[in-house]
C-alpha cells in the first residue's frame, strides 16, 4: 500500500492506495473508493452487457458489518458489506438494483482475497435492457 500527503489550499490530505488485481483502491478523507481498471463498454461488462452482481473480497480481511439479508431488495450503490483490511474500512456496494441471491459471509468472519461474499440478482428492468 502506498501512502502520500497532499497540501491543497492549506488543507492536508492523506491518501492511501493499493492496486489489487484489476482494481485501484483509494482511501481519502475517511472514504474508500475502488476504481475498476478493466476496459468497459458503456460502463457495463463488455462480455455480458451487464455488470456482474458478484461481490468479492478485494483483499483478505474481516467482515465488520453485513447490511442485508438473503432475498432483500437493494438499490444500486447501497452499501451491503463493510470489511476491514490493512487497517482501513472498505464499503462494498451493490453494482445495480436487485435482490440478494446469495450471502456467504457474516459479521466477524475472516475472508480471503477474491472470496465470494454475496451475489445480487438484477431487477427486471436490467434483464429487459439486456435482451
Amino acid at each position: 500500500m502506498k501512502s502520500v500527503k497532499y497540501l491543497v489550499n492549506e488543507k492536508l490530505y492523506s491518501v492511501k492506495s493499493a492496486l489489487i488485481g484489476h482494481e485501484l483502491w483509494i482511501h481519502i478523507n475517511g472514504e474508500t473508493h475502488a476504481i475498476d481498471l478493466r476496459p468497459k463498454a458503456s460502463g457495463v461488462s463488455a462480455a455480458s452487457g451487464v455488470s456482474s452482481g458478484v461481490i468479492l473480497a478485494p483483499m483478505p480481511g474481516k467482515i465488520l458489518k453485513v447490511n442485508v439479508s438473503l432475498d432483500d431488495s437493494v438499490e444500486a450503490q447501497k452499501i451491503i458489506i463493510v470489511m476491514e483490511a490493512m487497517k482501513m474500512e472498505y464499503s462494498l456496494s451493490a453494482p445495480f438494483s436487485g435482490k440478494i441471491k446469495q450471502l456467504n459471509c457474516r459479521e466477524g468472519q475472516q475472508v480471503e482475497l477474491n472470496q465470494k461474499l454475496a451475489e445480487i440478482e438484477p431487477s427486471e428492468e436490467i434483464h429487459e435492457r439486456k435482451s
